[in-house]
């Protein structure tokens, strides 16, 4: 299962007090956020007698199959919605993407989206058509599943009587 995104810091790292090793070099480890976007990494160094140095480098973070929903965040019970579902392929080979939906949350499912065969750096997109039955917050955990990797977002519906 794709584990579910859900940490996204403006801010991946910051510490002023950091020293480095007696040949000027240090190694972090850093566990990356869940934000799928190039993060600008930026040092700025100064030795005890007072020489400076800055360097700025991009850190791409990206995944081989990405999701992304377009949804209302508000929806009358009872009501006809259409969700859209965009998966683009990053990798270099083909993928044939199926869609886990949620069961048992307060939706019926009225159209489900049909497994695709997405290019390699290509996309694709689909239709999700629910109708809530039930008021109220919906939490609905949507994922885009690959043969090698998957991508699962989760879309907050509140429904209003």
């Amino acid at each position: 299962m794709s584990p579910l995104r859900h940490i996204f810091p403006e801010t991946l790292y910051w510490d002023l007090d950091v020293e480095t090793g007696t040949q000027g070099r240090l190694l972090l480890v850093l566990l990356l956020a869940d934000s799928l976007t190039t993060w600008q990494v930026t040092a700025l160094a100064s030795t005890l007698d007072g020489a400076i140095g800055a360097a700025s480098l991009p850190l791409v973070v990206s995944q081989d199959l990405v999701l992304a929903v377009e949804s209302p965040d508000e929806a009358v019970l009872g009501e006809t919605i259409t969700i859209m579902l965009s998966v683009y392929n990053n990798s270099d080979a083909d993928e044939l993407v199926t869609w886990e939906l949620p069961e048992d949350v307060g939706i019926a499912t009225l159209r489900a989206p049909v497994s695709v065969m997405i290019p390699a750096q290509s996309g694709a997109g689909a239709t999700w058509v629910i109708r809530p039955e039930r008021a109220g917050s919906l939490a609905l955990a949507i994922a885009a599943m690959g043969e090698r990797s998957g991508h699962r977002v989760l879309v907050e519906l509140e429904v209003v009587r």
